[in-house]
């Protein structure tokens, strides 16, 4: 017979092959777990997100009736009216806006007389909410420009005619 050469399939790794491995297992094992940190830290701001629109939707929708006569008559500078979007704006921590059926600003919880704010008209939510439609959208702060904002509006009715708008944010 030929001379049978033993041969041994197992030979103990390296020391520097040994340490480049573990280096990598445990390389992938960060970056599994920065992966899956990740994925959770954005369904939880999804989630917050979520909760915060829906808390919004019902301060409008819970002040819409409290305000149809003002805006339908277009009525600016009723104390009780701003009164109560003050006081909402300190429970919600939101500011909360009036819009007449012509889309002009009639009553801010910021201010007793505020200014003009033409660009509010243009908005896809407040476009949504003179449809008769419930609108929603985030966007970067117009105050700030560096921080996100969810904007909510929601049309005030008078006999299913929508004669107005509360815009929260």
């Amino acid at each position: 017979a030929v001379g049978a050469t033993e041969c041994n399939l197992r030979q103990p790794m390296k020391p520097e092959r040994r340490g480049i491995a573990w280096f990598l297992l445990l390389a992938l094992l960060l970056v599994s777990i920065g992966f899956i940190v990740s994925s959770m830290l954005r369904k939880l701001e999804r989630d917050q997100l979520f909760m915060l629109e829906e808390n919004m939707f019902k301060t409008a929708q819970t002040l819409a009736p409290a305000v149809v006569d003002v805006v339908e008559e277009d009525r600016p500078g009723e104390p009780k009216i701003f009164e109560t979007l003050q006081t909402t704006q300190n429970v919600t921590g939101s500011r909360v806006r009036l819009l007449s059926a012509e889309r002009d600003l009639i009553y801010d919880s910021l201010s007793p007389h505020p200014e003009p704010q033409d660009h509010l008209r243009f908005r896809p939510e407040i476009q949504s909410a003179f449809v008769g439609q419930y609108g929603a959208y985030t966007r970067l702060s117009d105050e700030t420009g560096n921080s996100l904002a969810l904007f909510v509006a929601c049309p005030v009715r008078r006999e299913n005619k929508v004669v107005g708008c509360v815009y929260v944010s």
